[in-house]
């Protein structure tokens, strides 16, 4: 069997987790969380298991494994039965113990990495298995694991019969203009942007401009810039959204990008024009973050969705302490993404994202930014993100009303987005796990490296009322 040595508690949810994938998978596992998993004996003695029973010593490497005594005399013992079995120990590292602090019993071993991302990681280490022709078991299989999950967690994690609410980042659209005009122009300039540089959101079509900006004011717009305008047309900007447009021969789905592309860009330029700053992430997107300094204290009030009145700081401080023991100060700074969707609602769904700064210069690596945001965020939770969401809204909201966003695409064109997300609501919920019990799990993959080589420590981060 594969044996999975773990820190408990502080790595129970890990442990248990993959012991469920791999038997999912069909490979026979031995877990103190999941005995019993698939039938199969199990072993009071663990140095019998471990030597007798085994094909496979997964140790799961944390901080706390790192030092634990139980784990650590588990590992000595696989030392022993990895002289007479080629690869039998597997370390699979889950949290950000540095590889300069491993235990020197794995220093030499290759390390399958789970910190960015556990399916990821699940991934690389099935594929070791595979090579590695670590036979399978009937008895483990998704009707055993789904078995166990309600024999054994029904109890700890059931449903419960009672209604709850849950909050999206999808925030509706509301709104929009009557039309939207097509522009042709005689000295089109060539480039290979999607767009003029014209002041307002427009997209290029074949020799002319989409936009939401009337002839009447868009000629005289176009003219600053050189160009002339040879013919302008109004479309009913519904029929355009569930239609497309027939004289043109444009489908319902170019349409309905063309109309994606100037709403997002309209929201890209109200963050801009609020004091917010761009930022490019992978693949050309765009988010848009707070600068230090922005408001008194970096905080925004809002009103949260129970009614409360209350704030978030949008741009906080870590002191690092580096090995060379010089420390310097890393400042954080809440961002957000803006990204339409078209059901069930046409909203824009925010996506928040925190970079990082030292000196009032942003790091340049995109790898030092995702190893600073690991280390500053694995303590936030849904709520922490969900409040600086909410915030983020506010502060872009209508001084006179802050349930709405009132964004210009052009002289008298304009939309609104509502700053209450839409909520959902479920017939039942759920009992949670033992909130000691749960192991923090990085919010999203990555496929960069990188680490600081710090020790950090925190220097302020606030609660809010």
């Amino acid at each position: 069997m594969i044996f999975i040595s773990h820190a408990t508690p502080e790595d129970n949810e890990f442990a248990r987790w993959l012991a469920l994938r791999l038997a999912k998978e069909g490979y026979p596992v031995w877990c103190d969380l999941t005995k019993l998993l698939g039938g199969e004996d199990f072993w009071k003695d663990i140095e019998f298991a471990i030597r007798k029973g085994s094909t496979k010593f997964v140790y799961v490497l944390s901080r706390h494994s790192n030092e634990k005594e139980g784990t650590l005399q588990e590992l000595s013992v696989a030392k022993q039965v990895a002289k007479t079995k080629q690869d039998f120990i597997i370390p699979v590292k889950v949290d950000d113990l540095p590889y300069s602090d491993t235990n020197i019993q794995l220093q030499r071993l290759n390390c399958v990495d789970f910190t960015f991302n556990w399916m990821t990681g699940l991934g690389k280490l099935l594929e070791k298995l595979q090579t590695d022709g670590v036979p399978k078991d009937e008895r483990f299989n998704p009707s055993s694991v789904a078995d166990w999950w309600r024999d054994q967690m029904a109890q700890q994690a059931g449903v419960r019969s009672a209604k709850e609410s849950y909050a999206s980042n999808w925030f509706k659209i509301t709104d929009l203009p009557d039309e939207i005009y097509l522009h042709s122009l005689e000295n089109e300039p060539e480039c290979t942007d999607k767009e003029l540089p014209l002041g307002i959101p427009n997209y290029r079509y074949k020799g002319g401009v989409f936009c939401f900006q009337h002839q009447k004011h868009f000629a005289k717009r176009a003219e600053e810039q050189g160009l002339s305008v040879t013919a302008s047309q109004g479309i009913n900007l519904n029929d355009f959204r569930f239609s497309g447009y027939a004289r043109l021969k444009i489908q319902k789905p170019e349409a309905r990008n063309i109309l994606t592309y100037l709403l997002r860009r309209a929201f890209e330029a109200h963050c801009l024009s609020r004091g917010l700053v761009e930022y490019t992430l992978s693949g050309e997107s765009r988010c848009f973050w707070y600068a230090d300094g922005f408001t008194e204290g970096n905080k925004i009030d809002f009103t949260h969705l129970d009614g409360r009145k209350t704030y978030r700081r949008m741009v906080g401080y870590k002191t690092l302490q580096p090995r060379d023991g010089v420390p310097r100060q890393r400042t954080w700074h809440f961002a957000i993404q803006p990204k339409v969707i078209r059901y069930p609602e046409l909203s824009f769904a925010i996506k928040s994202h925190v970079v990082f700064s030292e000196d009032g210069k942003l790091y340049e690596s995109k790898a030092r930014q995702h190893s600073a945001r690991r280390g500053q965020c694995k303590l936030w939770h849904n709520d922490t993100w969900l409040d600086r969401m909410l915030a983020a809204m506010s502060f872009l909201s209508d001084p006179s009303s802050r349930l709405f966003i009132t964004i210009p695409c052009g002289i008298e064109a304009e939309f609104t987005v509502q700053t209450t997300p839409l909520l959902f609501e479920s017939p039942v919920s759920y009992e949670p796990a033992d909130p000691s019990d749960l192991a923090e799990q990085p919010d999203d993959p990555a496929s960069e490296t990188g680490d600081d080589d710090e020790e950090e420590t925190e220097l302020d981060e606030e609660v809010a009322p």
